[in-house]
């Protein structure tokens, strides 16, 4: 048991640092961006021919050596990856209208939204916070809406969506 925790905390002390995977079959290079404390499964994200996030499995590793840590090119590349492997619309976050008047007409929608269907809202600032969980940023529309609730925030959205379509 001593050993297996000395392990784990061995390899949570190389996530950010572009590592070197070798395993029976293969060798992997890339960042190590997590690792399930459970399972001790690896996530590396490469970025060199093309992006993709890598799974290796701890009991197929033969070695991992640290080779440098992560930089702002690797950070912003990163980002990017994930803005786009998780786009949940097809909408183009340049083609959304933001101008003050807009952003004020969508809040007001939603605030009545809310209201009909009897959902309580905070304002903070300008985020508004429904059912307690969901926060609900400018410029107000689906992809706006972030929570760690997840039944929360299918609800929300789908009490959204269907009084817009209405």
């Amino acid at each position: 048991m001593f050993e297996l925790q000395k392990i784990r905390h061995s390899l949570f002390e190389l996530i950010n640092k572009k590592i070197e995977i070798e395993t029976n079959k293969h060798r992997y290079q890339g960042f190590m961006i997590n690792i399930d404390p459970v399972t001790l499964t690896i996530l590396i994200y490469n970025n060199d021919d093309i992006d993709q996030i890598l799974m290796i499995f701890y009991h197929s590793i033969k070695s991992i050596k640290p080779i440098a840590n992560c930089d702002e090119i690797f950070n912003q590349n990163f980002q990017k990856f994930c803005d786009k492997f998780f786009q949940t619309s097809n909408v183009n976050p340049n083609e959304i209208d933001d101008t003050d008047e807009n952003m004020k007409n969508s809040r007001q929608k939603l605030l009545d939204i809310f209201a009909k269907n009897n959902v309580p809202v905070e304002e903070i600032d300008q985020t508004l916070i429904a059912a307690y969980y969901v926060c609900i940023d400018p410029p107000y529309t689906l992809n706006d809406c972030k929570s760690s609730n997840m039944i929360v925030l299918d609800r929300i959205k789908s009490i959204i969506e269907q009084n817009l379509l209405n």
